[in-house]
């Protein structure tokens, strides 16, 4: 008796803690952002069905190459719209820390996203290439 009550405990945590896995994460490329060396600031990806670039896996992951100007405009958002991990560099290879509880503040690191969409203009994901009060200082000035 103590065995099938065991069991069955056993197999309701192994139900419930697969219940809040995405398991498509584990299937879904990463998405990988690219910068210019020394790329700090504000980057946009905007969309532009017709003429927006279109990014394909490379490599296992999706790569967006961010121009200088801080604007990539592509043909489709679906890479970060699934379920996916996020990497950023610098064209040299040099990484950037990505946001997490374990980067500190100051330490200028991939940071945010927002999706913004105003009257007639194109939807447009936002992110950051900084540190968290760059990040507030953009959010308090839109």
């Amino acid at each position: 008796m103590k065995r099938i009550f065991l069991v069955a405990i056993l197999g309701f945590v192994l139900a419930a803690t697969l219940s809040c896995i995405n398991p498509a994460c584990f299937w879904n490329p990463d998405v990988n952002f690219i910068f210019p060396e020394g790329y700090v600031g504000v980057f946009r990806l905007v969309l532009d069905e017709s003429q927006g670039l279109e990014v394909k896996p490379k490599g296992g992951r999706y790569i967006y190459e961010i121009p200088r100007n801080g604007i990539l405009v592509v043909k489709s958002f679906e890479p970060l719209s699934q379920c996916h991990s996020e990497y950023a560099q610098y064209d040299s290879g040099a990484k950037i820390p990505t946001f997490g509880s374990d980067v500190d503040p100051e330490t200028i690191a991939l940071r945010g996203g927002l999706w913004v969409s105003k009257g007639y203009e194109p939807l447009t994901f936002i992110k950051l290439v900084g540190t968290k009060n760059d990040w507030d200082k953009f959010l308090k000035e839109r």
